[in-house]
């Protein structure tokens, strides 16, 4: 497997395929990324530090192996954006009520 497959898949399994947002996640800016693809190489030791679960021995071995150390103990890669925007709704929602108050109350004195 070459490095652009792998990092293929990392990007597949970690943001379903959205580069941008995997470069978020490992802290580099897009165009590294789209270079890394470009010259069929990476930043091992980053992508290891940055993407939770990934296998030491995959990274260094071309693709050897199972790519995950231990799937059970690594959440979906949509999970955290799952809860990201839960949260946000959860937020939203209580602004929601606490201005549906405010102008219940501004209104019953009016």
């Amino acid at each position: 497997m070459t490095k652009s497959e792998m990092l293929e898949c990392l990007i597949n399994f970690y943001t379903g395929g959205n580069k941008a947002k995997f470069a978020t996640m490992i802290g580099v800016n897009a165009q590294n990324v789209s270079a890394w693809i470009a010259r069929d190489t990476f930043d091992a030791e980053l992508l290891y530090n940055k993407c939770e679960g990934v296998s030491a021995e995959w990274l260094l071995s071309h693709g050897d192996g199972e790519m995950i150390k231990d799937k059970q103990n690594v959440g979906s890669p949509f999970n955290s954006e799952l809860i990201l925007l839960c949260k946000q709704i959860v937020d939203n929602y209580n602004r929601k009520e606490e201005a549906i108050k405010k102008l219940s109350s501004m209104l019953e004195r009016v």
